[in-house]
């Protein structure tokens, strides 16, 4: 097994970070803390991707979406 050690994150035009570069330090531990909303979630989707060319929570919402358009849109009417 290699071990890793990330010592920055560069975010550009992911989710709703523009252009964020985040620095670990070189911490052998890392604690995100804050708000809802504040990109907590967004950055471990970072590293994620990063490592794995995919966000595996996202894939439980594959084409959720379109199926619900697909719904919608058969049944709706404009008053």
């Amino acid at each position: 097994m290699i071990n890793i050690k990330i010592l920055s994150i560069e975010m550009i035009n992911f989710k709703g970070f523009e252009n964020k570069t985040i620095f670990f330090n070189n911490a052998n531990s890392v604690i995100l803390g804050g708000k809802n909303g504040f990109g907590k979630t967004t950055i471990f989707d970072a590293v994620e991707l990063a490592f794995t060319n995919q966000i595996k929570r996202l894939s439980n919402y594959e084409g959720l979406h379109d199926k619900k358009l697909l719904v919608s849109g058969e049944n709706f009417q404009s008053v």
